[in-house]
């Protein structure tokens, strides 16, 4: 049977500040999560990923901010940390019955989606990495879901977005950023024939990257996007805040797409 079973809304990347009135690079944060947050629930969801870097510095307000926007959704929602968290204030916030994270692993019909957490402590640049506790919780998982298609949800992109463009400062900088283990990572995934894809955060920026039958997709940001001047002049619409929707379907099949607001 090939009809859509589960959809489920991606959105990254909020980076929300102290109070809900302040401006982060020249922009509200909370009013653009507000935004997107007012679009996403119109689609007939089955649950919400939020997929890193909610808060810009792990304030507590901050988090109570990103609570009070998603109190009125009735779904399961899932929340991972990205590298401007603060992980233990994250995981501390998190006191309504629906809200599950940092770590996870949820069935939605025929699809199990399993967190991975790829924060790297005292990182240099920002970029990430998957230690051996969570290769340990991914092969766990992974296998005793053998007859679930599987999607992996991480927050920092598992390869180097750019390796052509090392001499453009626009857009190079986002190679320094990215998980430092990604190719031991994608091989990793690689084994196990049921993951079907991955989706993360981090770039700003929607991404595309395919490799042994493993797609990865990244997501828009709710705050601001990272574009290069001939993006953004050739497709202007690259430059609005925006999430990923994707339709799940029981045969291992799905749709994706980003909506920008």
């Amino acid at each position: 049977m090939n009809s859509v079973t589960h959809t489920i809304i991606q959105i990254s990347d909020s980076h929300l500040v102290d109070a809900a009135s302040d401006l982060l690079r020249g922009v509200c944060p909370y009013e653009h999560l507000r935004q997107v947050l007012a679009v996403a629930a119109t689609y007939d969801s089955a649950a919400l990923l939020l997929t890193g870097d909610l808060a810009e510095a792990g304030a507590p307000t901050a988090y109570e901010q990103l609570q009070e926007l998603l109190s009125a959704w009735q779904i399961p929602i899932y929340y991972i940390a990205g590298n401007h968290d603060d992980s233990a204030i994250l995981a501390a916030s998190l006191t309504k019955q629906n809200h599950y994270g940092i770590k996870f692993s949820f069935s939605l019909g025929q699809w199990q989606i399993i967190s991975a957490d790829s924060v790297k402590l005292n990182a240099t640049f920002g970029e990430g990495a998957i230690n051996s506790e969570t290769y340990a919780w991914l092969r766990t998982e992974i296998t005793r879901h053998q007859q679930q298609h599987i999607l992996i949800a991480l927050h920092h992109y598992p390869f180097m977005p750019y390796p052509e463009l090392e001499s453009d400062p626009e857009i190079s900088w986002l190679n320094q950023i990215a998980l430092d283990d990604g190719a031991q990572f994608r091989h990793f995934l690689s084994q196990f024939p049921q993951v079907k894809l991955c989706i993360f955060g981090h770039g700003h920026r929607e991404m595309y990257y395919t490799e042994n039958g493993i797609t990865f997709y990244g997501c828009p940001s709710t705050l601001n996007q990272v574009t290069t001047a001939t993006e953004s002049d050739m497709n202007p619409v690259l430059l609005r805040q925006g999430f990923r929707w994707l339709k799940l379907l029981a045969n291992g099949t799905y749709e994706t797409g980003i909506r920008r607001i």
